[in-house]
């Protein structure tokens, strides 16, 4: 798990914000898209802080040509010092969505690596992947209560105030996760990833 960082280049209160400015502004943090694909796909990785998201997504981007849409990255860079509002997120989701679509329609494979703990923030991605004639590939991202709690604590040596910060995330935001509806994959990253990212892999590069 990555330290939570504020990213100011690009932020702040006298940027423009919104609309067609918020999706132009991660277009150029994403950078270069990766290379069209006949079957392109979107992967949705759903867990809450901790879970091991972004180490599954890392594994992935090893051994695909993906773009990948780091929830956290995008949101210190729309905002500045995130508060997880409401407002804030449905901010963040509508640009993420648009950018989604244009790397879908590029025939890019996409890698969302956001929380995505409910169905309701769940639904629209559902429609994004049918209308751009996308494969949805649906990764419900777990570990033991006890290993997140270690890898939060582990936080403190780089910054006290970030592992506070998770932890707080964390407890917020675990109680709000819903059962995924749709067929979908679980990974315990508490575990060996490698057969798992090897087998999405095939299962991708196979369409």
């Amino acid at each position: 798990m990555r330290r939570m960082s504020v990213i100011t280049n690009g932020g702040g209160t006298d940027a423009p914000v919104g609309g067609a400015h918020d999706v132009e502004r991660l277009r150029a943090l994403l950078g270069s898209p990766p290379p069209p694909r006949a079957w392109p796909a979107l992967v949705v990785l759903v867990g809450p802080p901790g879970s091991g998201k972004t180490t599954l997504r890392r594994a992935l981007a090893e051994r695909l040509p993906v773009a990948v849409i780091d929830g956290d990255a995008f949101r210190e860079h729309l905002v500045g010092i995130p508060d997880y509002s409401f407002r804030e997120s449905q901010r963040l989701a509508r640009a993420v969505r648009a950018l989604i679509g244009e790397l879908l329609d590029q025939g890019c494979t996409v890698v969302l690596d956001d929380s995505n703990l409910t169905e309701w923030e769940r639904q629209p991605l559902y429609t994004l992947a049918d209308l751009h004639r996308a494969r949805l590939v649906l990764v419900q991202v777990t570990a033991p209560v006890n290993v997140i709690h270690e890898r939060i604590r582990g936080l403190a040596e780089q910054s006290p105030q970030d592992t506070t910060a998770v932890r707080q995330l964390y407890e917020r935001m675990a109680g709000r996760q819903e059962p995924i509806t749709r067929p979908h994959l679980t990974v315990d990253t508490s575990r060996d990833i490698r057969q798992f990212v090897e087998g999405v892999v095939l299962d991708l590069e196979e369409g």
